[in-house]
């Protein structure tokens, strides 16, 4: 099953590498692109950081608590690697290549989230029941969030489900 299921997915990204080449942008729509992608990175890091400050305040932690915060949030901040290689790069690759740098991105942000599921579990247990349940609240309003913004991301890009 996880063979065929291999199979499926190195097929699509094939055809969506493949693709890339036919749908080149002129040089001009890159720059723009570049800024944009800056502005959405710098406003999503800005709501994620009053997330963390709103959560902080309804938690009223206490100073024993304090570690398991520091740590918890520290995970949270984005890995310091882009999230997609420099297209120039990206297109004198070998199709093979390219899957192999996307397997390997796709590990790195396995590796982020195993860490950050960790010390999300580390802080979870330092919570009062009381704060247990502002936490779960929050996290399942954030996570609803982040669901419904990826479902209408790839309806923008043309996606379907």
């Amino acid at each position: 099953m996880k063979s065929i299921r291999l199979s499926l997915i190195s097929a699509s990204l094939l055809l969506a590498v493949s693709g890339m080449s036919f749908a080149q942008a002129p040089a001009s729509t890159g720059a723009v692109s570049a800024v944009h992608s800056q502005t959405q990175r710098q406003h999503g890091a800005d709501r994620h950081a009053k997330h963390l400050e709103t959560l902080h305040a309804q938690l009223n932690l206490s100073a024993s608590q304090d570690a398991a915060w520091q740590s918890f949030v520290q995970t949270m901040q984005k890995p310091g690697h882009p999230v997609h290689p420099d297209r120039a790069a990206f297109e004198k690759m070998t199709t093979p290549e390219r899957l192999d740098q996307m397997q390997t991105m796709r590990q790195q942000r396995d590796a982020h989230m195993q860490k950050h599921a960790e010390a999300t579990r580390v802080f979870y247990a330092q919570l009062t029941a009381e704060q247990k349940v502002i936490f779960d609240a929050q996290s399942m309003r954030h996570m609803s969030r982040m669901q419904g913004s990826m479902h209408a991301s790839k309806h923008e890009h043309g996606h379907r489900h």
